[in-house]
Formats: C-alpha cells, sequence, structure tokens
C-alpha cells in the first residue's frame, strides 16, 4: 500500500519540554608556539619569540658551515620550536643536530638539503611533519626516536641513498609516500610476504604486488598511495582488524577486480578507489562512518554498490563525487540516516535508473545526479526527496511505508511523534514501537496513543539532544510474536528545518509559527551549549530580559535564597525543584507534596509535567508554616540576579523567557 505521508507542520504549543540545570591523530603545525611578528639573529639563527614570551622558534638560518647545531637558547630564551622550511634548501648542510628541546620536526624543516647525510633527533621528539626531509637525497640512515608517534606524508620521499631506517613501536600512524623512493622502501618490498610492507600495523606499501593479495591479521591502516598504480592487483581481502583506508590507497589500480572488507572499517579515504575501472562490485560494512570524495570515481564498471547504515553523508567536491562516473551503476539505496548527499556525487552515472534516498536526506548539492537522465527518485511521500525529484524534473516513485507522519509537540518533553496509519483504537495494542537514541523512552517498549484523532508513538526528547537522531523500529503482533514490520530514524532539528507552515494559513499565524520553529531551533543550541559547551554561550543572539521586567511580569519567589532555592531541571522532563533547609527525604507539605532526593541527592520538592505554556504559572507549596509561592521562570529571576554566579545562567534564562513567550503567542491564535 503506498501511503500519502503528510507532514503534520503545525507544532501544538501545550508542552513540556526539558532542559537542566585533528583527523586521525594527524598532528599540525599549527599547534606550535604562535609567534610574534618581529625576526631577531643570533649566530646565523633568525628566530622569534614566541607570544608566550617563554621561548623561541627558529624560523630560518644563514650560515655557510656544513655541521649545524641548532642550539638551546636563543636570546636568552630556550628554543623550543623550528618553523615551517626553517632550514629547507641548505644544500651545504651535512649534518644536523637537534636539541632535547624540540617535540616537533615541522613541515618541509629540511626540504631538499642535498647534502645532509646525517641528523641527530632528541629523544623528546613526538611528530615528524609532511616533507621535513624529502629531497634529502644524499641522507643514508635515520633513527627515528622512541616516542615520535606520527610520519607524516613525503616524510623522507626521494631521500635515494636511505637504506637503513629504525622506526619505533611507538610510531601510529604513517602518511603517504614517506619512504618513496628510499632503497629502504625497495629492500622491505623485496624481503615482505606478498611484497607487502608493514610498519607496526600500517600497511605502508604494496605496490609491487600481485593478482589476489590478503592483507595479514592486525593491520590497522592502509597508508595513503600503499597500492597506487597496482596495475597487477586483482584482488584485495581485509581483516576485521583494518579500521582505516586512507586517501588514494588503491588509485588507478585498473586490474583491480574483487574487493572484500570486514566489519571493524570506519573509513574510506578520498580518491580511495578512484579508477579502479575493473572493479565490477563492492559491499561496504556497516561499520563504515565515512567515505571520502571521489573514493569511487571513475569505477566505469561499477553496477553492484551496498552503502552501510552507519553512513551520515556522502561526499562530494567541485568535479569529482564520490561515486562521479561509475557510469554502470544502474540503482542505488542510500541508508537510512545519510542527511546529506555532495555535490556532483553521482555525476554521470549514466545508467543510473533508480535512487531510493529515505526520510533522513535533507540536502542534496548540485549537480548530485547530473547526466543521469532517466532518474527515478525513490522515497516517502511528502519528504524531502519528492520535493527534490520535483524541483529536479526526475520522475518520483512513493515507497511503502507503515509511518504515515512525524510531527513534534510541545506538550510532551519536546515529543518527536511518529505515526503509523493501520493503528487504531482497536488494534493499538497489536503495536508497538522500540526506540534507540538519546530519549526518555530508549530500548523500552512503547505504546501508541492518539494525537489529533491519529495514533502515534512518542519518544520524547530534551532539548540539548535535538539533534541526535532517533530510531523508530515499528513491531506487530503475529500469531502472537513481535514482529518488526519498519524502521525510520529522524531527529527533532530535521523536523524543524522541514516544518513549514499551511497555505491557507493567516499572515499572523504564519509569522507566529515562523517565530516558535526558530526559538524552538535557538532554545535547542542554548541546551546544547548550557550541558556540553558552556563557553559558547555568550555567542548567541539571546533577547535579554531584566529583573525588574520578569518581577513585574509576576515571576518572582515569594521568599528569599535565604529560606529557600530553586532549580529547573531541563536535561530529562522538564520539572522545577524546591529546596528548603532541614527537608528530609520522604517529608510531606501540607499542600501535599513529598520529598524526594534533587540535585546531589540533597531533598527537595519536586514540580513536574512543565510545559512551556506552563513555565509562568504560580506553584505554591506549604511546608512547615510557611507558603511558598513561586513560578518555574522564577529560576529566571534569580539567575539575573545573581552576582558572582555562572556566565551561563543568564543567557539560558532569557533563553527560557523567549522560549515561553513564543509558545503562549502561537497558542493564543491557535
Amino acid at each position: 500500500m503506498k501511503l500519502s505521508q503528510k507532514r503534520i507542520l503545525s507544532i501544538l504549543a501545550a508542552a513540556a519540554l526539558t532542559v537542566c540545570a585533528v583527523p586521525q591523530n594527524t598532528p599540525l603545525s599549527v599547534l606550535q608556539p604562535a609567534l610574534t611578528a618581529c625576526a631577531e639573529t643570533e649566530e646565523d639563527f633568525v628566530y622569534t619569540v614566541n607570544e608566550d614570551g617563554a621561548g623561541v622558534t627558529v624560523t630560518g638560518w644563514n650560515g655557510t658551515d656544513a655541521e649545524v647545531v641548532i642550539p638551546d637558547t636563543l636570546g636568552g630564551l630556550p628554543v623550543t620550536a623550528i618553523g615551517r622550511r626553517a632550514f629547507a634548501i641548505k644544500e651545504q648542510i651535512t649534518s644536523v643536530s637537534v636539541p632535547d628541546s624540540i617535540t616537533i620536526i615541522p613541515e618541509g624543516a629540511f626540504n631538499a638539503c642535498t647534502g645532509l647525510t646525517e641528523i641527530d633527533l632528541p629523544d623528546t621528539l613526538t611528530c615528524i611533519e609532511n616533507d621535513a626531509f624529502s629531497g634529502c637525497s644524499a641522507l643514508r640512515s635515520i633513527h627515528i626516536p622512541d616516542g615520535v608517534t606520527f610520519i607524516g606524508p613525503s616524510a623522507f620521499s626521494g631521500c635515494t641513498e636511505l637504506a637503513d631506517v629504525t622506526i619505533p613501536e611507538s610510531v601510529t600512524s604513517i602518511g603517504e609516500n614517506a619512504f618513496r623512493y628510499s632503497p629502504w622502501l625497495a629492500a622491505q618490498r623485496e624481503q615482505a610476504a606478498d611484497h607487502l610492507v608493514i610498519v607496526n600495523h600500517n600497511l605502508l606499501d604494496g605496490t609491487t604486488a600481485s593478482g589476489d593479495v590478503t592483507v595479514p591479521d592486525g593491520v590497522t591502516r592502509i597508508c595513503g598511495q600503499a597500492f597506487s598504480s597496482c596495475t597487477a592487483l586483482t584482488g584485495i581481502s581485509f581483516p576485521d582488524s583494518v579500521v582505516y583506508i586512507d586517501s588514494d590507497a588503491f588509485y588507478n589500480c585498473k586490474g583491480l577486480k574483487s574487493i572484500v572488507l570486514q566489519n571493524g572499517l570506519k573509513s574510506i579515504g578520498a580518491r580511495a578507489f578512484q579508477n579502479c575501472s575493473s572493479l565490477t562490485a563492492i559491499d561496504i560494512p556497516d561499520s563504515v562512518s565515512e567515505i571520502g570524495t571521489a573514493a569511487f570515481f571513475g569505477c566505469s564498471k561499477l553496477a553492484d554498490l551496498h552503502l552501510p547504515a552507519s553512513l551520515t553523508a556522502i561526499t562530494g567536491g567541485r568535479g569529482q563525487g564520490t561515486f562521479h562516473e561509475c557510469s554502470a551503476l544502474t540503482a542505488v539505496e542510500i541508508p537510512e540516516g545519510v542527511t546529506s548527499i555532495g555535490m556532483m556525487a553521482f555525476a554521470l552515472c549514466e545508467k543510473l535508473e533508480k535512487v531510493v534516498i529515505p526520510r533522513s536526506v535533507t540536502e542534496i548539492q548540485m549537480y548530485a545526479f547530473y547526466g543521469c537522465s532517466n532518474l527515478t527518485v525513490c522515497g516517502y511521500a511528502g519528504t524531502f526527496a519528492e520535493t527534490y525529484a520535483q524541483q529536479n524534473g526526475y520522475t518520483f516513485e512513493a515507497l511503502e511505508t507503515e509511518f504515515s507522519g512525524i510531527s513534534v509537540t510541545l506538550r510532551d518533553d519536546l515529543g518527536l511523534n511518529f505515526f503509523v496509519s493501520d493503528v487504531n483504537a482497536d488494534n493499538k495494542n497489536d503495536y508497538k514501537m522500540i526506540f534507540d537514541g538519546k530519549c526518555e523512552e530508549n530500548g523500552k517498549d512503547t505504546a501508541f496513543t492518539a494525537k489529533n484523532g491519529k495514533f502515534c508513538a512518542t519518544a520524547n526528547i530534551s532539548a540539548d539532544h535535538m539533534n541526535e537522531k532517533i530510531t523508530a523500529a515499528l513491531y506487530k503482533k503475529t500469531e502472537g510474536e513481535w514482529v518488526k514490520i519498519d524502521t525510520a530514524v529522524y531527529s527533532v532539528n530535521q523536523y524543524l528545518k522541514n516544518a513549514k507552515p499551511e497555505a491557507n494559513w493567516s499572515d499572523e499565524r504564519t509569522d507566529r509559527f515562523n517565530t516558535l520553529v526558530e526559538t524552538v531551533k535557538l532554545y535547542g543550541k542554548v541546551s546544547y551549549a548550557y550541558f556540553n559547551t558552556p563557553d559558547e554561550m555568550s555567542s548567541f543572539n539571546v533577547p535579554s530580559h531584566t529583573v525588574a521586567e520578569l518581577t513585574a511580569a509576576g515571576l518572582a519567589p515569594s521568599f528569599t535564597s535565604d529560606d529557600a532555592t530553586l532549580s529547573l531541571v531541563l536535561n530529562s522532563r522538564t520539572a522545577v525543584r524546591l529546596y528548603i533547609p532541614g527537608l528530609t527525604v520522604g517529608a510531606t507539605a501540607d499542600s501535599g507534596e513529598t520529598a524526594v532526593k534533587g540535585g546531589h541527592g540533597v531533598p527537595c520538592f519536586e514540580i513536574t509535567g512543565i510545559t512551556p505554556l506552563k513555565l509562568a504559572d504560580d506553584y505554591e507549596v506549604e511546608y512547615g508554616g510557611k507558603t511558598y509561592q513561586f513560578t518555574p521562570l522564577s529560576w529566571c529571576v534569580r539567575a539575573l540576579n545573581l552576582d558572582g554566579g555562572s556566565p551561563k545562567n543568564p543567557v539560558m534564562a532569557d533563553m527560557l523567557v523567549e522560549y515561553r513567550n513564543a509558545a503562549q503567542a502561537y497558542q493564543a491564535i491557535m
């Protein structure tokens, strides 16, 4: 049955929301101390004082000696760093001694020092960056100290006399072409089984391999260009220990026909299999979360493709998309969970006739399917897939689904509602939903309830998790057994991104709806920052409010902080807590509340079920002969009035007031 999925666009503002109080270890030269603008010279060394004033960086050398000893100090300050290309193209240098204060040999530091035969590296070293010694054609041996973890791309490329290399076990990552054209690498190829050079679990080189090759167990990374242009390679099988396939690893392997990947693989780098023109099929395991730009560009015989459910984006780039010119590809199913399809991702896939686009996709960049003239877009009615097909002139085919719609309501803790059209009052007990993700119902059986005459299961999500994907697995009882019959993946932010007012609404209702949507979006960002990245709180443009304004609106508490204190719970079900000195767990208020454990186990009276519209409602707790009158927004009065408190609290207070006002304004016109 094909269902016309109509997105429920109205956010019901009668609700409760919760709010409570370098890639792959690659070092970067920018991590070195920042430099001052003024360079100085001492003993032929050009240096600058670091911004912290505690050390200097050698940025150049004007000497003529063959032997260079970099001093421990310059200008009375310790030498703590060497600048990029500081000694590059100094052909007269034959030997260099580096002091113990240095931890990084930066990019191109000794590039093209063609006379260099010997270098003494300190035990303090942790990193040798890109092109650090490339083109040092006289260098015969190198002892890399224990403690170095990273050897960058082309670090020793073009060292045509380099025959003796010692690499410690501490090295965990080796960049592409790190030892290209060196006799050491050539010797390793000859000695290694199947001509596979493996160093510390990094498969460094296999360019002379042939036939069908099995990568040994224990290898964790296939380094960049490891098999580049190895035209004799016909097949490659990986163990489950391989985690990374780096950029250009199998670039231009035109004889490669079969690839066997295993679960455990996380990343396939840019251009990893570009121009593997004999490859006909590939099954990418579900453990892969990232596929780089042009990874399969030019795989002209690739007709059978499995994309993993773990993918979040299919990347592209100017001129080269992930599957650009896979001209034999006829059908692709994009897995649920992918949110973006990049520029030219499937461009010039001339035989591509069918693409299945899930609910989760909310962005398809320019030319993603350029040249796919006979394409049919398959997706769920009412989703971005249908809109994309209509706007770009593609045939749209609606997929069958048990789900009939998704909405967000504020009557729950940001309720993300998954509607199923076949569920009704008579059969609702024959269906259940199990949610997976950061919601209150995670892993629990969730029953269906009626909302506006339709039945849905609701995942309650706190504001700081609005961007988290929630997987809804639908089960139906068949012959006494629960059988999973459909799955959908969605987030609150995805809904808000696509939420639009109805065409027949008044201008005023449309304006208030749009304001509410934008306010909820901002509330989610502020809430996430409040609990995770408080330093970012000041960057949000939240309208400010004053204590006098909130007091005039009747939001101030009837008591001082000496009598009692208030807190708001916002990272689970929304609640307000009243802490009274001397209160014990289990104590009963004259007004009927029972004291429970609050934050850090401190006893409090907790009022739950706080919806946005109830944030300004009056509550009273009578205890110990006193009446404590307050509103949930009374916490905001305290946060704005408290000197010396956390700077994040006033921003959160302003945001809560804005959130309540937007919900109230929209509800008033419903």
